[in-house]
């Protein structure tokens, strides 16, 4: 192996140069030269390595002993498409022509033994195994290697839409493709679902495939319990649950407080108790004035109140807060609401004044019905029943000049639509401007500061679904039957887990270093995204050259500095691109 190690990159690429002009001149032979557009790929590898993602696939999974690549390979090398390519799990051998196989794996591999019939097979053996059990381990050991907590877990789960029928599905099959809640409003196809751990810092350390069809609600309480338990055995306890509010009930509450399990969820709207303690709240009118909790000059400026309330039989502690963001918001959102409930009531009470009834009674009756109907309305009602007298002859035609009409009698509701009654729209705007969390956390060790911070960090794991939402063009082999995509779906779930990693430390590094990248335009980053990182590595290019046994490897002259930052932020050095994967860690 040749490098040039030592010698500045001016010096490098000219020595390069006349190397190549020597070896012309000389007559000797050269093979095999390439140029690669390598990507992240060796840092993904690398951080696949870190993680041990080879090495536990490999020891859950049954493989033929002469395949050229080990299942643990072949899934970092899904995931180094899936996290690379603009078009993941698309024409893979062309994706991996680009790529310097033989640099990350240290023999001779080529895009052909990443063909589809491999790839369809190993995910056929993948399905076979515990992936959750597969997804958890590397999760745990991830976050060893790099010194993180399992303080707090947040749980939320998204919706990936297929094409395709899946007929040969069994109803007894615990994964099922269908039909379900659509969470990206495609309620014409059918769906899997993915749900998602993350710890504090964004850290994906758990997740699992669920069928279309399976609802939040009973998902989020059965991954808590899994993952509470999982976590447990190895010595990992004590973790705080941020939940989403699907999973809430009189009966998950009660068992997460007999287990004494830390949760932390919105409280849903759907109970009465929710309003009851926002309105005692705003009555009371005794905050805890908690600030910003969020950094630059906009953030919202929150208070809280804490009750501690029974809810069906089972003691817990509701927090009502409020938000100023909130508040700007509903302002404007609350008046079109009031405006449009105005136009449907003016709609109603015109409905009713246009029957007439026979009788006074039923015409107070039917007055009343509107009142009480209305009791809340932000609009003052008024109204009262007419009695009109109508005179009408015994028989048809034109009548006699001597002829006397019968007078009879009729009642009428007359109502008024008044004034937007100021008092109510405040206590609307109140109401609108607050929400309520729920917490098995007592106050004496958790304040509602605390208890409020962790559970806005729940945004962390919703930042993920934002990449898992990108399009992924699915061939046949993946689409062949339900295990494979099912598979698929937890190959995904590591790709997510190893991107994360890759973003989290190189936001570290440039937030001990003070740095930013410079965007097109000039405009400044510090906390660039997944996304943006790739399209820095996607500039990289590196020339191979065989020379009899030799292989040299060389960075363009015009390689982009700002690529290379990003390599050393990541915790690796350029060489990474250019003698292999060990021993290149910063």
């Amino acid at each position: 192996m040749i490098t040039f190690k030592g010698i500045p990159k001016f010096m490098a690429n000219i020595v390069f140069i006349k190397m190549m002009e020597v070896f012309a001149m000389s007559n000797t032979i050269l093979s095999g030269f390439r140029v690669f557009s390598p990507g992240a790929a060796p840092l993904i590898a690398s951080l696949c390595r870190i993680c041990q993602v080879q090495q536990t696939v490999d020891q859950m999974v049954q493989w033929r002993e002469t395949a050229r690549l080990t299942p643990g390979q072949i899934v970092e090398a899904l995931i180094i498409n899936i996290l690379c390519d603009r078009r993941p799990l698309w024409k893979m051998e062309q994706f991996f022509y680009e790529i310097d196989l033989s640099l990350l794996y240290g023999k001779e591999i080529t895009p052909d033994h990443l063909n589809d019939d491999i790839l369809g097979r190993c995910l056929d053996k993948i399905a076979e195994i515990d992936l959750n059990k597969l997804v958890s381990q590397i999760g745990l050991q991830a976050l060893l290697a790099h010194s993180l907590s399992l303080r707090v877990l947040h749980i939320d789960t998204t919706s990936i839409s297929v094409e395709g029928e899946y007929a040969n599905q069994s109803e007894d099959d615990k994964f099922l493709i269908d039909k379900g809640h659509s969470k990206d409003h495609r309620a014409d196809l059918k769906q899997f679902k993915i749900g998602l751990a993350s710890q504090e810092q964004g850290m994906i350390c758990g997740g699992q495939l669920l069928s279309g069809h399976e609802s939040d609600k009973s998902w989020n309480p059965q991954m808590i319990e899994d993952m509470f338990t999982f976590f447990q055995s190895k010595g990992q306890d004590g973790t705080i649950f941020v939940i989403d509010s699907a999973g809430i009930s009189g009966k998950t509450l009660a068992t997460w407080q007999e287990k004494k399990l830390k949760i932390i969820s919105r409280f849903p709207e759907t109970f009465n108790l929710a309003t009851e303690v926002k309105l005692q709240a705003w009555q009371e009118n005794i905050w805890n004035e908690i600030g910003k909790i969020a950094a630059g000059k906009d953030g919202s400026i929150y208070k809280s109140r804490s009750f501690l309330v029974e809810v069906e039989g089972t003691p817990v502690r509701l927090i009502v807060a409020h938000s100023t963001a909130l508040e700007e918001l509903k302002i404007h959102t609350l008046q079109k609401k009031v405006d449009k409930q105005g136009n449907k009531l003016e709609k109603e009470a015109k409905a009713v004044m246009k029957t007439s009834f026979a009788c006074e009674a039923d015409a107070q009756t039917a007055l009343g019905a509107f009142l009480n109907a209305h009791k809340d309305s932000p609009y003052e009602i008024s109204g009262q029943v007419i009695h009109q007298q109508k005179a009408k002859h015994g028989r048809r035609g034109r009548p006699k000049a001597s002829e006397e009409p019968e007078l009879i009698s009729t009642y009428i509701v007359h109502l008024e639509i008044g004034r937007l009654i100021q008092e109510r729209y405040d206590q609307l705007l109140q109401l609108e401007s607050t929400f309520v969390l729920v917490t098995t956390l007592p106050e004496s060790s958790h304040s509602d500061e605390s208890v409020l911070c962790e559970y806005k960090n729940q945004n962390s794991i919703e930042n993920r679904f934002r990449f898992i939402k990108q399009p992924a063009y699915l061939g046949p082999v993946y689409l062949k039957n339900p295990q494979r995509v099912k598979a698929l779906g937890y190959v995904f779930i590591l790709a997510l887990m190893i991107g994360s990693y890759l973003e989290y430390r190189i936001r570290s590094a440039m937030e001990k270093e003070n740095e930013v990248l410079i965007l097109p335009g000039k405009k400044k980053v510090s906390q660039p995204s997944l996304n943006t990182m790739m399209e820095f590595f996607d500039t990289l290019k590196v020339a191979r050259i065989r020379v009899g046994e030799n292989i040299i490897r060389q960075w363009p002259e015009n390689v982009d500095p700002q690529a290379i930052k990003l390599i050393r932020w990541a915790g690796f050095v350029p060489d990474i691109y250019l003698t292999g994967l060990s021993g290149n860690v910063a």
